[in-house]
């Protein structure tokens, strides 16, 4: 994280911000039980791997006007990015297969054939986007009719954003 300003003249003062942030978490599960729904024992694996990072950016200026009314002129352009990745998430469920003696099958596990999904699936995803912003304004001083101070201020803003999204997901049969 940073921060500044400067004051380039009496009048006239830049100011910027910049924040960073990048974090990652890395994810083993394992879930070993009765699933009622399909009447039998499974175990299920999970291998997970997931970064994240966001930047963010801005920079503007304040511009007082004293030739103007004592106006305030500001201005401020951001920009942003947000990332996320996941390269390879595996999933397995196994089911457990008691066996049949009389046709010489052991007791067994295997991958599951039942459900939404098959018994070992990969997936990949990645997360990509900007964020653009401008910004002004200018806000005059002036009094009202009954001498009231009183401000009045306009302005504009327009933003941007661009987003890329790609999953892929694999169902191994």
């Amino acid at each position: 994280i940073a921060t500044g300003g400067y004051r380039i003249h009496d009048f006239h003062t830049l100011n910027f911000d910049v924040m960073y942030n990048r974090s990652a978490e890395d994810e083993y599960r394992f879930y070993d039980g009765r699933n009622y729904d399909f009447g039998s024992d499974i175990r299920e694996t999970r291998f997970s791997y997931v970064e994240r990072g966001i930047f963010t950016s801005g920079v503007g200026m304040r511009h007082n006007l004293p030739l103007l009314f004592g106006s305030l002129a500001e201005w401020k352009f951001t920009y942003s990015n947000a990332q996320r990745g996941e390269p390879d998430r595996r999933s397995f469920i196994y089911e457990f297969n008691p066996g049949d003696p009389d046709n010489d099958v052991d007791p067994h596990w295997a991958l599951s054939t039942r459900g939404l999904s098959t018994g070992f699936v990969r997936t990949y995803g990645t997360l990509d986007e900007d964020s653009r912003a401008l910004q002004g304004s200018l806000t005059v001083p002036f009094r009202q009719w009954s001498s009231l101070d009183a401000k009045l201020k306009i302005g504009s803003a327009v933003s941007t954003e661009d987003r890329q999204f790609d999953d892929r997901r694999f169902d191994y049969r």
